[in-house]
């Protein structure tokens, strides 16, 4: 099953955001797998978090030219959620797991305006297929980068409902 939220203007980011959700998959090898986000393959705009048959999730975005790829391994996280926080400022692309910041990538990737995608959970665009394997959970989008400490408060503030 997956999500197709479609493309209100509120979802056309061109400023700071941050992508946070709630994941869980089986152990099983996946495939490719969109957890959330927006992209638009035909012309390498967006933002998401996917999980690629290795366990590496990705919190990727593009601008059309360049792109930012912040990772960390699922691998040890078979059959538990995890809580997933992806945050854009214009200049570092950041990761947190858990919490926790695991990765960041410093990027010449613009703003990642996708106009022409809608926002999917479960699911890349139509075309592109992608669907997921897995559970994803309480998926939020901010037009504003969370600091460590509000990272750190939704994680402790939702985990109760993911153990």
């Amino acid at each position: 099953d997956y999500i197709d939220v479609g493309n209100p203007a509120s979802l056309q980011l061109t400023h700071p955001f941050t992508l946070e959700c709630w994941y869980q998959h089986d152990g099983a090898i996946p495939q490719i797998g969109f957890i959330a986000g927006k992209y638009d393959g035909t012309n390498k705009k967006g933002y998401r978090f996917i999980l690629y048959t290795n366990f590496i999730l990705y919190f990727t975005t593009w601008d059309g030219t360049n792109y930012s790829e912040p990772e960390v391994s699922l691998a040890a996280y078979a059959n538990k959620w995890v809580h997933l926080v992806g945050t854009h400022d214009g200049t570092t692309a950041r990761l947190n797991l858990n919490g926790l910041l695991v990765s960041s990538t410093t990027t010449n990737a613009g703003m990642t305006n996708a106009n022409l995608s809608s926002f999917f959970i479960g699911r890349q665009t139509p075309n592109e297929g992608s669907y997921l394997e897995g559970k994803v959970g309480e998926v939020r989008l901010y037009n504003r980068v969370l600091n460590a400490a509000e990272i750190l408060h939704n994680y402790n503030g939702t985990r109760g409902r993911y153990t």
